[in-house]
């Protein structure tokens, strides 16, 4: 019987002594936790599409941990998703192999946006290295730049029977033969005709998820992917218009942006 109460005052204490060390056991310290608190980041971003591509730079407001807004300017180029690049594949004695050029193209379209937006991270405040999972909207007005294409047209005449070949942009007296493919030997240098752009405005927005490597540390490090467009008041004269061949307003495009910057206090 002795043994028997000993045994259980012995299990009992045991029980007791195991409980208070839970109960009072100090909290572990946190090697990843973060003390500081920034106010404003900054970021370089480069943003890929299939038509087109954009380099920018964000200023963005810490609102709390897990809410941003920002500002954003960027520039780049712009592509109708029916751009295909053609070659002639042959040569002539003044101007060497031909060039690649896109077939009824009369304008290129360069753009510059400037916006504003908003993210939001959907967990709580991440560990130092821990993955931030949120997501991001943006709009804002845009200025599309077109730039007139350049070909290199072939022309014969009594006077030159061999034949010269001469740089022109789109016009109605030139149509049949801008789009007659065996009267082009290719494209002209990017520089040709930058003097006379015009210009289109526009609006522009996008939605993405937005990915960050240590949302909360100085350094910022975040990817997005997401859907993007550009609409303009009128039709973009990127192409020469046919019946089979309109030009648009609207350009939807999906995307990947890299954004690299710091954050400050």
């Amino acid at each position: 019987m002795k043994i028997r109460v000993l045994l259980c005052f012995v299990l009992c204490t045991i029980v007791g002594a195991l409980s208070a060390q839970k109960v009072f056991q100090p909290k572990q310290i946190n090697s990843n936790f973060k003390g500081l608190v920034y106010k404003d980041e900054y970021s370089f971003d480069l943003r890929v599409m299939p038509h087109g591509a954009n380099f920018g730079y964000t200023v963005g407001e810490l609102e709390t941990y897990y809410k941003t807004t920002f500002y954003t300017f960027d520039i780049g180029y712009l592509k109708d998703s029916r751009e295909r690049k053609q070659n002639m594949n042959t040569t002539f004695r003044t101007e060497g192999t031909s060039d690649a050029f896109v077939y009824g193209k009369q304008n290129s379209l360069y753009i510059i946006r400037g916006g504003k937006g908003f993210k939001r991270y959907l967990s709580e405040k991440a560990l130092r290295r821990g993955l931030s999972v949120g997501y991001s909207f943006e709009g804002g007005v845009s200025l599309g730049v077109l730039k007139p294409n350049y070909l290199k047209l072939f022309y014969f005449t009594e006077e030159n029977p061999d034949g010269e070949i001469r740089e022109e942009r789109f016009s109605e007296d030139n149509r049949d033969k801008f789009l007659n493919f065996n009267s082009i030997f290719g494209g002209s240098s990017f520089w040709k005709g930058i003097f006379q752009s015009s210009v289109s405005v526009g609006l522009h927005g996008k939605a993405s998820g937005h990915f960050a490597m240590g949302a909360f540390d100085k350094n910022v490090r975040a990817a997005e992917i997401g859907i993007t467009f550009d609409a303009f008041a009128k039709k973009v004269p990127i192409f020469v218009e046919t019946d089979l061949l309109k030009n648009r307003r609207l350009f939807l495009n999906i995307f990947v942006s890299f954004h690299l910057g710091r954050r400050s206090q």
